[in-house]
């Protein structure tokens, strides 16, 4: 069994980073993330939602609304960007809207640690993602609005060689989870890739 003790232990401990995180990268991304202007960077920050489930150990994932914007309709966390007349931090920011998007109250969940941050190019925004222990994920509700969907997956799944495929496109190659025929790419597959490494490095 998968222990949240421990992973919170390797939180402790210098993360796996952007190697690992650029495993589950578009071929392209490196090129992309030198183009980014910092200057025009806006904050933002994610919930990475952990949950026992039949004693195995799951991770909540959102299906997001379609929209006229580039993440229209993909898998992702919950979270949002920061914003100065509400948040104080980045915690704030990810707490606010965790609760916006489903439902979730803070006392549900244990903020456990961070993992390393992640700039999305094509939205000009840094992700801070921070991991949580959640010890009631049936009050999870989705809003309609902004996410649709929610996905309970096993991290077993996640950690098996057969759920990491690649997709070809514009010839460029796109790493992905598939959990069910869904495909979870981009920035949520890069900072997923740096969640697996810390638990694999948890169990030994």
């Amino acid at each position: 069994m998968i222990e949240i003790d421990k992973i919170q232990e390797e939180l402790k401990k210098p993360l796996p980073g952007k190697v690992i995180q650029y495993k589950m990268a578009p071929s392209d991304r490196v090129i992309r993330d030198q183009a980014v202007n910092v200057q025009e960077i806006k904050r933002s920050a994610v919930l990475i939602l952990l949950f026992y489930k039949n004693d195995e150990l799951h991770i909540l994932l959102t299906q997001r609304a379609s929209y006229n914007g580039p993440h229209s309709g993909q898998i992702s966390f919950p979270g949002g960007k920061f914003e100065a007349t509400k948040d104080n931090n980045l915690q704030d920011t990810v707490i606010r809207e965790t609760r916006e998007e489903i439902s979730l109250k803070p006392e549900t969940y244990e903020i456990l640690g961070e993992l390393t941050p992640l700039i999305i190019p094509i939205s000009k925004i840094t992700v801070q993602p921070f991991l949580a222990y959640c010890s009631n994920i049936s009050q999870a509700l989705v809003d309609g609005y902004e996410i649709t969907d929610l996905y309970q997956i096993p991290i077993s799944h996640l950690l098996k060689s057969t759920t990491v495929k690649t997709k070809q496109e514009n010839n460029l190659e796109y790493p992905y989870f598939d959990f069910k025929g869904n495909v979870i790419w981009g920035a949520t597959a890069m900072m997923l890739s740096e969640l697996l490494e810390i638990i694999s490095r948890s169990k030994h």
